[in-house]
């Protein structure tokens, strides 16, 4: 998954990222709600570090809601 992310994204400068464009990133994966959520998790966890190392000022992940996967499998 993040590599088909990097793949079709990766050209794009991070500085610019906004909460705008993960939300359309996850539109993509509207059908299946646990992909699109795995989008967010890898992006905020690259925001993280880019945050930590000083390599960026604003997380784009903060605020973006979470998809309702479901019931799931419960035992």
């Amino acid at each position: 998954m993040p590599d088909a992310i990097c793949i079709k994204h990766g050209d794009k400068p991070f500085e610019h990222l906004e909460r705008k464009h993960v939300a359309a990133i996850c539109v993509t994966r509207i059908d299946a709600p646990g992909a699109a959520n795995k989008i967010v998790k890898a992006i905020s966890a690259l925001f993280d570090g880019a945050i930590e190392v000083g390599e960026a000022k604003a997380h784009p992940c903060n605020g973006t809601k979470r998809l309702k996967s479901g019931d799931g499998f419960h035992t």
